[in-house]
């Protein structure tokens, strides 16, 4: 099929052309950006099957609250069974400014007082690359103990991951 040359008339087996597409694609454009449609996507359904967990939650901490560690927080806040208990940062701003999204977690400004709380079950490491290192080396999660992961750096260490105590 000739494309340069097809006519109004020459349609191929759906019954559309190509100036029809450019024509409905260019009115939808317009209309996008003057405001006069709105999109809409259409709700996601639930999950047929829902997993049900038992027992109580998870205590965790996060230390790092620059902005991989409030995305955690904010991801974290609305799951039932993650209890953000404590959250550290160095800097006294950040930790001020996760305190009012998490008032509940006990806010601390060095790392070594989470690792001493034996309630406390899972750690996410959301520091800077300098420091994460040594946060993962005091938790015990470099040697392979803990699994894999990269930070935020193009080197490889053996945690990023949350470490969990049995």
């Amino acid at each position: 099929m000739d494309f340069c040359n097809m006519n109004e008339s020459e349609r191929d087996e759906s019954g559309f052309n190509r100036r029809d597409f450019l024509r409905g694609g260019s009115v939808a454009t317009l209309m996008t950006m003057l405001g006069g449609v709105e999109l809409i996507s259409q709700a996601a359904e639930a999950p047929a099957t829902a997993i049900k967990f038992t027992g109580p939650p998870l205590k965790v901490a996060i230390i790092g609250l620059g902005g991989w560690g409030r995305e955690l927080l904010n991801a974290l806040l609305p799951y039932e069974r993650a209890e953000v208990v404590a959250i550290c940062d160095n800097y006294p701003e950040f930790l001020k400014r996760a305190g009012t999204t998490a008032p509940k977690a006990k806010q601390v400004l060095d790392y070594k007082t989470i690792l001493e709380d034996k309630e406390i079950k899972g750690v996410f490491i959301a520091t800077a690359t300098h420091q994460h290192k040594d946060i993962a080396r005091a938790i015990g999660c470099l040697g392979g103990r803990c699994g894999g992961g990269k930070r935020p750096s193009r080197k490889r260490i053996a945690c990023s991951r949350p470490r969990f105590r049995p």
